[in-house]
């Protein structure tokens, strides 16, 4: 399994490659200038290249798929990870849905290394090859309370940490802020399932500074983006509304299919 990070103008502030230090891993930025930047800062311990991608997640995936063979696996990590905590009782739990008697709230403060988070992708990497499935991540917030079963096979896999399996699939470049949205979809669509393990949490900073910056920033690529993926999979996405974000930048899977349109599941 490789490890790639992606990153984009954070050189004096990526934290992800000094987690993986120990493992070999590929680092991805955009240019040759940006790779010198990365160089004089001493802050990446793995091979960076230089893609020579425009900018945008996206195209880095991409690229970054064009590095595997056919039906090799992959981690793609975000370069700003704090740190990866699971379930308290992970190892030990005999059960898939946290108990009632036990708060979820308050359970997932177990700090795991990367040794760990390898173990547990390559344990997901077997469950997926198990299944047919193509793309596996782990949970999307910090939230106990929706995080108490396990696994999820329809849902977002976000785009911070996620296991991709080389295929015929590529990322939509047209969807460079929320190609996580686009991907899952892509494979919900091809194989009708993901694999999410919700009692593991990439944490990351997000919105600092580099890549596409503050969400005020982000904004009306966003609604652009968001527009396009509710037009191209009706069946699959939506709009919702989310306080204190601006109507229509926020977008969530169905969990039903949507009846006024043609099943993509015939």
């Amino acid at each position: 399994m490789k490890i790639i990070i992606f990153t984009y103008d954070r050189y004096d502030s990526i934290t992800t490659s000094e987690y993986f230090k120990n493992h070999e891993h590929i680092v991805l930025c955009h240019d040759k200038n940006m790779k010198r930047k990365y160089l004089e800062h001493g802050r990446v311990y793995g091979e960076l290249i230089a893609t020579n991608e425009p900018k945008g997640l996206a195209n880095n995936r991409n690229y970054a798929l064009s590095l595997m063979e056919e039906g090799e696996w992959a981690m793609f990590i975000s370069d700003d990870l704090i740190n990866v905590y699971r379930y308290k009782y992970y190892n030990q739990a005999s059960y898939d849905v946290i108990p009632e008697s036990i708060d979820a709230n308050k359970s997932f403060n177990e700090t795991i290394d990367s040794d760990t988070l390898l173990k547990i992708s390559q344990e997901e990497i077997n469950y997926c090859e198990g299944n047919n499935i193509y793309l596996s991540g782990y949970a999307s917030n910090e939230n106990g309370f929706f995080l108490k079963k396990k696994k999820r096979n329809w849902s977002l896999v976000d785009g911070r940490c996620i296991l991709v399996k080389k295929s015929n699939l590529q990322f939509d470049e047209n969807t460079q802020l929320v190609d996580d949205y686009s991907f899952t979809a892509l494979n919900l669509s091809t194989f009708g399932k993901v694999n999410i393990n919700q009692w593991v949490i990439p944490k990351c900073k997000r919105y600092t500074k580099g890549a596409y910056g503050s969400i005020e920033k982000r904004m009306n690529q966003k609604l652009k983006e968001c527009k396009y993926l509710v037009e191209k999979y009706p069946d699959l996405i939506r709009y919702a509304d989310k306080p204190n974000h601006v109507k229509g930048s926020h977008i969530k899977f169905r969990f039903n299919k949507n009846p006024m349109q043609k099943s993509l599941f015939c």
